[in-house]
């Protein structure tokens, strides 16, 4: 029997989420309006046979019913009228099963205020949210050291260009108010997995930014009883480099403290680059991650996902973030 998954989103939705979803088996349902972009990527014609068409956004209704998969995948403001719709629907008719892309809205306050009548209203659906740094070596190896008892000092740096910046496209992903910039799209995966593992508590937030609502280097030091995690991203660095470094919190010899290092050009594993995104494998575990227990991560403690555990944290570190200054072009 045929399992089938509508995808909404003609960007990361086509060339991350499309191939990863097909490989889990699923048959792919799209607007027809995504079509000239999808055949214009040579990496997806592989996957022509599984994809289905749907002339225009107004026969969904008539689709939500025999579906076993949604995945949004929108900007923020466009992924938040969808939730909005999916609230007055009452879950009547919409897969159990729900994929949301990062982050849920352009604030922490109205990705709270969505999560909270989405999750509430439609109890007996499942949701993801596509935090893609748990599956990472890394990552792994941050949980295992936030959950143990020996207090640590992790150091979590990211320095790059963003593509919008080396290429000068005009695009929400630059934009705070819209949901983009260094702390809002880049950092929210850092949160994501930190929420995921504890409860944590804000000691500082940095932003340095431009003139033109571009949040361009984001600074943080956040607690959880032993453990403390500093995190710098830097989004329009002109090094290029991603670094994890976990170290004893009582140790005073910093060579010797040194549990664990992880330096690469990326977050994301480059040693099996092929012509894809190198999300997709990610974005298979967390597909995969409903219909296998064990493998699902999402769960903070009994009563909150870490989906709601993140946006908490998000707001946290933005309510607190009380130095905004012009960014440092000499820095880099």
């Amino acid at each position: 029997m045929s399992k089938w998954c509508l995808i909404l989103g003609s960007g990361f939705g086509l060339y991350g989420y499309l191939p990863a979803v097909s490989e889990c088996g699923y048959k792919v349902i799209i607007p027809a309006r995504y079509r000239a972009k999808f055949e214009s990527r040579q990496e997806l014609v592989i996957y022509s046979d599984t994809v289905h068409y749907i002339e225009d956004d107004e026969d969904i209704d008539s689709l939500t019913g025999n579906l076993d998969l949604l995945v949004i995948a929108r900007r923020p403001s466009d992924q938040v009228d969808v939730l909005k719709l999916i609230c007055d629907k009452h879950a009547i008719n919409l897969p159990r099963k729900v994929i949301l892309e990062k982050p849920l809205a352009a604030s922490p306050d109205e990705a709270l205020e969505i999560w909270s009548h989405i999750s509430n209203d439609n109890s007996q659906m499942q949701f993801r949210m596509g935090y893609t740094f748990f599956y990472t070596v890394w990552g792994r190896e941050v949980l295992k050291h936030l959950h143990s008892d020996e207090g640590c000092v992790i150091s979590i740096t990211w320095d790059f260009e963003a593509h919008h910046f080396t290429n000068d496209i005009d695009t929400w992903k630059r934009y705070e108010q819209q949901g983009g910039g260094a702390l809002r799209f880049y950092g929210i995966q850092v949160i994501g997995l930190l929420a995921s593992a504890a409860e944590w508590k804000p000691v500082e937030s940095e932003m340095y930014a431009n003139d033109n609502d571009e949040d361009l280097e984001w600074n943080c030091v956040v607690v959880s009883g032993l453990h403390k995690v500093k995190v710098h991203i830097d989004s329009r660095s002109k090094r290029n480099g991603f670094g994890c470094v976990i170290s004893r919190l009582d140790a005073l010899d910093a060579n010797s403290s040194v549990l664990y290092e992880y330096s690469n050009e990326s977050p994301f594993d480059l040693s099996n680059k092929i012509d894809r995104d190198l999300r997709v494998d990610i974005i298979k575990k967390i597909v995969g991650s409903f219909d296998n227990p064990g493998s699902n991560i999402y769960t903070s403690s009994p009563n909150e996902t870490c989906i709601g555990a993140s946006l908490k944290l998000w707001k946290a570190i933005e309510d607190c973030m009380v130095v905004r200054k012009v960014y440092r072009e000499s820095d880099n």
